[in-house]
């Protein structure tokens, strides 16, 4: 960065850096083909670089504030969601072949996949799940987002509170992580599960159902797919799959006509409790 902003003598004259030539610099990056992203990146850093000259007196607090004003580029939000939609019939070996496992990894991993697919948790949720934010009575999660401030309950019903149910069960009285690393003798208290693990347990079950590559986006993507296709409102689907914003969820997941009236009002509307507080309760039903 230093190399562009130079002068002939190879330094750069941070004093009179203002609005005219943090614009041409961000009009000369993406002129070289640089991210958007890369790009904002770069205006916040030389924004907080000229904020610290002006806390000790180097640059006037106007002419800092004045960087402020040098608008970033715009992110397009319409990049297509990771992960696949597998057939109904894929989804349905992947809980046969956990379910057929009368083991503790058995009842381990057919929870973390109705957690996945049934309760709109991404494989973050999952790892960071305690035991203490699962109750029986009545059968709830409490979860702590992995990119937002915003904590969720989700109600479990249906076969999803029996499995969880069963598998806390099976975990034993230990405190600690909800879902345990398998050891060589079993379940081990001390080896809490990571996003990978829990996403290579995915992997692992799809391959001994003789599925082709599938992985736990694929999982949630379909769960997310076959609920807006089931004509389940976007909000309920913001709020189940926790999603920061409705608009990520609209643009990535939601791939019905763009003429639909129905999507436009729900994308205008004041949706009440959509916001990074404590969301209502979300049902998880099968």
């Amino acid at each position: 960065m230093a190399s562009v902003l130079a002068r002939g003598n190879g330094t750069v004259a941070w004093h009179t850096f203002d609005y005219r030539r943090l614009v041409w610099l961000r009009d000369d990056l993406q002129s070289h083909g640089v991210t958007a992203p890369m790009i904002n990146l770069t205006l916040i850093v030389l924004r907080g670089i000229a904020a610290a000259a002006a806390d000790i007196g180097l640059v006037s607090q106007g002419a800092a504030g004045e960087l402020k004003l040098v608008r970033g580029l715009s992110i397009p939000h319409d990049r297509p969601a990771s992960g696949r939609v597998v057939k109904p019939s894929d989804v349905a070996a992947l809980f046969s072949i956990c379910s057929q496992d009368r083991s503790s990894a058995g009842a381990r991993d057919l929870a973390i996949m109705h957690g996945i697919y049934w309760a709109g948790l991404s494989n973050a949720e999952l790892a960071g799940l305690q035991v203490e934010d699962f109750s029986a009575a009545p059968a709830e999660l409490w979860i702590e987002p992995a990119r937002s401030a915003r904590r969720r309950r989700v109600r479990l019903t249906g076969e999803t509170a029996a499995v969880f149910v069963r598998w806390r069960a099976a975990r034993g009285p230990h405190p600690g992580g909800l879902f345990l690393r398998l050891g060589r003798t079993g379940l081990t208290a001390s080896r809490h599960t990571t996003p990978f693990a829990i996403a290579n347990v995915v992997r692992k079950r799809a391959k001994q159902a003789g599925l082709a590559p599938f992985g736990a986006q694929d999982l949630r993507r379909t769960a997310i797919y076959n609920l807006i296709e089931a004509g389940v409102s976007l909000a309920d689907v913001h709020r189940r799959f926790g999603f920061v914003s409705h608009l990520t969820l609209a643009a990535r997941y939601d791939h019905r006509d763009m003429t639909d009236q129905r999507r436009f009002l729900w994308l205008t509307a004041d949706l009440p409790g959509l916001t990074l507080s404590v969301a209502p309760s979300s049902g998880c039903d099968k």
